[in-house]
């Protein structure tokens, strides 16, 4: 059975601070701005991902994408007033994910997978990672229309510093996947 974190708060600071608190439930501001994750397919019969794109998640995946295996990458960032983040998920063959589960009567199709967040501070450079565990990974573009009702989205809220993440499947949004990462 998939081990999932119901709903949980991160605070970032310079450092990325550890889990601050789990939450029951995340209630999403109104006026949010979704926009799907860009992906980066790596050794896959179909191609996604910018040149630019492609280049950041090698390096920040640096010896997880293996040469031969594919590998899907969602990655995308923001920044506020001093940082820079990126935020970027990588699912393979090779069990850096839970994968979803599989045979008759199966309806979830995501991975759950740790989410890397970087921290650039723009007044010193200095990058600093987090791992965080527990969140849902779905690009699905095997056919026309399946990636609009097939995805990961992120949202980022200016007024309360927080970074917002959600999945549609089979066009609908899986509460469950719900996550927040509050930037401090």
């Amino acid at each position: 059975m998939k081990t999932l974190f119901k709903f949980a708060t991160f605070f970032l600071a310079a450092t990325l601070s550890v889990p601050a608190a789990a939450q029951a439930n995340i209630k999403f501001p109104a006026g949010l701005k979704w926009q799907m994750m860009p992906a980066a397919y790596f050794n896959y019969s179909q191609q996604k991902g910018t040149a630019a794109q492609k280049t950041e998640a090698q390096q920040i995946w640096k010896g997880k994408i293996v040469a031969g295996e594919p590998a899907f990458v969602l990655i995308d960032k923001i920044s506020t007033a001093d940082s820079e983040y990126t935020f970027t998920m990588l699912d393979t063959t090779g069990g850096h994910c839970i994968p979803p589960g599989n045979g008759a009567g199966m309806e979830d199709m995501y991975s759950t997978c740790p989410m890397k967040v970087i921290q650039k501070v723009q007044a010193t450079n200095k990058t600093t990672s987090r791992d965080i565990a527990g969140y849902c990974f779905l690009h699905l573009d095997d056919g026309p229309g399946e990636l609009a009702k097939n995805h990961t989205s992120m949202a980022y809220d200016a007024k309360s510093q927080t970074v917002f993440f959600r999945i549609t499947q089979h066009g609908k949004p899986v509460p469950e996947c719900n996550r927040q990462i509050k930037l401090k």
